[in-house]
């Protein structure tokens, strides 16, 4: 905890003070949470989105951890405890509607891979290089499918959900609400790329 408090000075160390702080205790905090959501009657599949907005915060304030003031016999209690206060609070907010601050990020929609400069992903690099040493376009994907699947590309980190500003941009952008959701084109989009990729590979 206190390492990401270097984050400025330190971006490298702080990154993996919180992937170290992840693996220790997101399941153990999921656990918590759902636990939580059954005994109050809820759905205990909020519990994943809100132990994200957790981790949120604890990236946006780590200044805000005193290991003198944490309550805990051991770090390990004193970092366990301390998380469990923000999710209690973040438990609350999740019911209420108070909302995350803003990243200070500017996102944008990838609505094709023509122009290198509007991306930075390797992975969309990847896929531009496989369709240009192709010569096969990418068919088969609506306008909005490409758009939403680049534009994951460029933004989702590995194994983590897409920021909530993206999706939400891509929901305004393409009318995509109730069961026609940004993740519903997504995946399907994803799976024509596959059958792209399965065709070019015969």
């Amino acid at each position: 905890m206190v390492i990401l408090q270097f984050k400025v000075d330190s971006p490298i160390d702080a990154k993996a003070a919180a992937l170290e702080l992840y693996k220790r205790y997101n399941s153990l905090l999921i656990a918590a949470c759902m636990r939580k959501l059954d005994y109050h009657g809820n759905d205990v599949g909020h519990a994943g989105d809100i132990v994200f907005n957790m981790w949120w915060r604890v990236k946006d304030k780590p200044e805000n951890y005193d290991p003198e003031k944490a309550q805990g016999k051991t770090p390990k209690e004193k970092v366990y405890r301390y998380l469990r206060g923000i999710i209690t609070n973040e438990y609350a907010n999740w019911f209420n509607g108070r909302a995350l601050p803003e990243e200070n990020i500017k996102y944008h929609i990838i609505y094709d891979l023509d122009d290198e400069s509007k991306f930075k992903n390797d992975r969309l690099g990847v896929l531009k290089k496989i369709l240009d040493e192709s010569g096969r376009p990418l068919i088969g994907l609506s306008d909005a499918e490409k758009a939403i699947f680049f534009t994951y590309l460029e933004y989702r980190p590995d194994h983590k959900k897409i920021p909530r500003q993206v999706r939400t941009m891509l929901a305004e952008e393409f009318g995509l609400y109730g069961d026609d959701s940004v993740i519903t084109y997504y995946h399907r989009a994803k799976r024509k790329v596959q059958q792209y990729y399965k065709e070019l590979n015969g």
